[in-house]
């Protein structure tokens, strides 16, 4: 089966509960162009938060899979290749055990259906790892990703940022600082 996404498998996963992430203004800094937020588009560019060893805490990394869900426009734009994305990935995974990425590579005029909020790349990974979803949990920075969460009836947290304090009536749990994160507080 063809996927119109980039599916990066690192290993599988072994826990009946998953926690999912985005990457830009979760796993990494985001970069502002103007006002516009971006992704890195160089290793230069490439900051990880500061707070990134925190998903390795012992309540996570013995009980969460952690999966990547993340839209990266700058693909399709030309500015950024696969390698850099899996060089990010690798950079990130130096800090965080990762069983998988997901990548829509797609800008929001492709009208595809794994761009957040649609749901295809999570449902991919769920088709692929049926026992892996008992309690799952998305940690996000935007309303798309507060949107992708809720139609799927996960729980959502929010990371809270400078530039997404609109998004903080949302109801769900706020964290400024993975360090605030605290799994073993999730319901179900």
């Amino acid at each position: 089966m063809k996927l119109n996404f980039l599916s990066f498998n690192f290993k599988n996963p072994i826990f009946k509960d998953t926690l999912y992430l985005d990457k830009d203004g979760v796993l990494n800094e985001v970069i502002m162009r103007g006002s516009k937020m971006s992704s890195p588009r160089n290793l230069s560019e490439l900051i990880l938060d500061d707070n990134l060893f925190e998903l390795n805490k012992e309540v996570i990394s013995k009980s969460y899979n952690t999966v990547i869900i993340s839209n990266q426009p700058d693909l399709s734009r030309g500015l950024i290749s696969e390698n850099f994305l899996l060089e990010t990935l690798n950079q990130i995974r130096k800090h965080v055990s990762i069983n998988a990425a997901y990548f829509c590579p797609h800008t929001i005029e492709y009208k595809c259906d794994c761009r957040k909020p649609k749901s295809d790349m999570l449902l991919h990974h769920r088709k692929l790892f049926p026992n892996s979803f008992d309690t799952e949990l998305y940690i996000g920075d935007t309303h798309k990703d507060y949107i992708f969460a809720s139609k799927l009836k996960i729980e959502f947290i929010l990371k809270l940022h400078s530039f997404n304090q609109q998004y903080s009536k949302l109801i769900c749990r706020k964290v400024n600082k993975l360090s605030e994160l605290n799994l073993v507080e999730s319901p179900k």
